[in-house]
């Protein structure tokens, strides 16, 4: 969870250029799909 708040500050900066933003994206879509699948994990553990 620490990345998080590392993508909100970056989120809120402004972006120097398109680049970054294309890096900033694919890294948000990672720590999402990361943290979607602990939660899969978490939910199968309960079933």
């Amino acid at each position: 969870m620490m990345n998080f708040s590392f993508f909100l500050a970056a989120a809120v900066s402004p972006i120097d250029s398109p680049r970054q933003a294309v890096i900033l994206r694919s890294q948000a879509f990672f720590t999402l799909q990361s943290f979607a699948e602990i939660v899969l994990q978490k939910w199968r553990c309960f079933l």
